[in-house]
């Protein structure tokens, strides 16, 4: 029953290490709920909330930036992980220009679920799981990893994982970038194309 389930607070490094060393070589979930970031085991039988305190230290900065993770909405996450200078997956070789995000699945639904227009951790988890999943960050932690599973093997279709691998996951760290510093536009050459096409 994942309601049984406790969240265990990442509050101080001791708890940062732990966590690292039970998560070993596979990659945690993050779920970004009400401004609260929560690390999920490959097994959704551990849940650890990061308390604020504890990502302004070098170990969080360390555990981010090195890991690889399976996300719900990479570029929130990013931009949640950036405001307390930490750089998701800035020093993972394997993970070169991904962000330290192994797996997204708001983009991989995104991919698969094009008729759908609501791509929040809930409504996919509702059309993988075939149900809902009741508001308690429990049970959407308890089944993430199942989530996860299923649109692995819906992006083995066609081209769709190559999509993924190669267009979607590197650009989530570009549009995140472009969020925060914005854009240049060549105001006066845009006037000029208006003019040119206006006439056409």
């Amino acid at each position: 029953n994942p309601r049984s389930l406790s969240i265990w607070n990442i509050s101080e490094e001791k708890d940062l290490l732990k966590l690292k060393k039970e998560a070993g070589q596979s990659p945690a979930g993050l779920l970004l709920e009400s401004d609260k970031l929560f690390a999920v085991s490959k097994d959704g039988k551990r849940i650890a909330f990061f308390d604020k305190k504890i990502l302004t230290s070098k170990e969080a900065k360390r555990f981010f930036e090195s890991g690889e993770f399976c996300v719900h909405d990479a570029k929130t996450i990013i931009h949640f992980l950036r405001a307390s200078g930490i750089k998701l997956g800035a020093v993972n070789p394997d993970l070169a220009g991904k962000s330290g995000v192994k797996f997204d699945t708001m983009l991989a639904a995104y991919l698969t679920e094009g008729f759908s227009r609501d791509f929040s951790y809930g409504a996919i988890a509702a059309r993988e799981l075939g149900g809902l999943l009741a508001s308690d960050i429990r049970d959407k932690s308890a089944h993430f990893f199942e989530i996860v599973a299923s649109l692995e093997t819906k992006l083995t279709e066609g081209k769709l994982g190559r999509v993924f691998e190669e267009i979607e996951l590197p650009l989530t760290r570009i549009l995140a970038d472009m969020e925060e510093r914005g854009i240049t536009l060549d105001c006066e050459f845009l006037k000029k194309l208006s003019l040119k096409t206006g006439k056409e």
